[in-house]
């Protein structure tokens, strides 16, 4: 997924497993990158509060615990992986590209 800095990105998750069946992890893109913990039991830690939030929908079958990353910025590129709190399935991955925000300013 390619987003502009600045603004917000979802990264989608979706399980079988009702409550709050999910675990999200990230790591940013470099060799010396450690995995973080940002969701756990489908709650934000506090220190992840103001970049990260949890929308998820139970209206389907398939419920879905999508995760918010609020202004991206270059920061927040790497690889985010949904887990399931049960085990059950395999995880799902996505990376997150943040590319610069096209200048308002051109003049055409």
């Amino acid at each position: 997924m390619t987003v502009s800095e600045g603004e917000n990105a979802v990264m989608l998750c979706q399980s079988d497993l009702a409550g709050k069946a999910v675990n999200w992890q990230f790591e940013r893109f470099s060799p010396s990158a450690e995995r973080e913990h940002i969701c756990h039991d489908g709650e934000i830690p506090e220190k992840y509060a103001h970049k990260y939030s949890i929308h998820s929908n139970s209206s389907t079958e398939t419920l879905s615990y999508n995760l918010v990353i609020h202004h991206v910025d270059f920061d927040d590129q790497g690889e985010y992986t949904c887990i399931e709190k049960a085990g059950i399935g395999n995880p799902a991955s996505a990376n997150l590209t943040v590319v610069p925000r096209p200048d308002s300013t051109t003049s055409g």
